[in-house]
């Protein structure tokens, strides 16, 4: 019992000490990257509705030279990758017809994006690869264009609006969207973004995130997204954890 306390206490501790960490100046690189999952619902063109449960790894490497010391502004871009294993079946539906809609498999997807930044202002513009699993054929990958604009300064609070991908789940249910992020103080940010995003075939629907960006330690923090989506088709939800570093 004594030993259990003296982990819990000294796990609490190394929790309050991680948590109150402040975050130095960032540096032009950061890398971030980390596991997730979820489910959502869909809808088959001329078919059933179905369910579809993920999960990935992925991660990204972005720079901007507004960040790098004694810049105000200068180029910026950013790649990004991940792998995603699919399985979606149908539902309320258990027909040999239906059963033959569903699928299972891997899903890689990446993106590439170039832009600029100011102290105020930046863009990035680029695409997205996105794929998704069939029984019995090969990836057809399509490219989906991405889109970002940032207003407001890097370390203050700024609004961003897009299409295509901002979390690595939505590199795979790409969409339009609106966000805002928040620094909280001693290294803690607080964000969120809503839109409407893809989820399987026809089917479009609503999608809120919340994110929460801790320090680890100098120029390493901790991210954790969680977000709720919905159509006509049901309610899903996912939750991505992440691990960055600025270099």
């Amino acid at each position: 019992m004594r030993a259990r306390r003296g982990l819990l206490f000294a796990g609490f501790t190394l929790f309050v000490v991680c948590a109150t960490h402040r975050v130095g100046a960032s540096g032009p690189w950061e890398a971030e990257g980390g596991p997730y999952g979820g489910s959502v619902p869909g809808h088959m063109t001329c078919g059933p509705d179905m369910r579809i449960a993920y999960g990935g790894v992925g991660g990204e490497i972005r720079y901007s030279q507004a960040r790098a010391a004694g810049q105000s502004d200068g180029v910026a871009f950013d790649v990004g990758g991940l792998v995603e294993s699919e399985r979606a079946w149908a539902v309320g539906c258990n027909t040999p017809e239906c059963l033959g809609d569903g699928f299972s498999g891997l899903a890689p997807s990446g993106r590439a994006r170039i832009g600029y930044d100011w102290p105020g202002f930046g863009f990035r513009l680029g695409a997205i690869l996105w794929t998704q699993p069939q029984t019995g054929q090969r990836l057809q990958p399509v490219p989906v264009p991405d889109l970002a604009l940032r207003v407001g300064a890097f370390d203050e609070v700024r609004f961003v609006l897009g299409f295509g991908a901002y979390d690595l789940p939505t590199y795979l249910r790409p969409g339009l969207y609106c966000g805002l992020l928040v620094p909280v103080g001693r290294g803690w940010e607080l964000g969120g973004h809503v839109g409407v995003h893809y989820a399987l075939a026809d089917s479009l629907g609503f999608r809120g995130a919340i994110t929460v960006r801790a320090p680890l330690a100098p120029h390493v923090w901790l991210r954790t997204d969680f977000a709720v989506m919905g159509n006509d088709s049901g309610p899903g939800s996912d939750a991505v954890l992440g691990l960055g570093e600025d270099f």
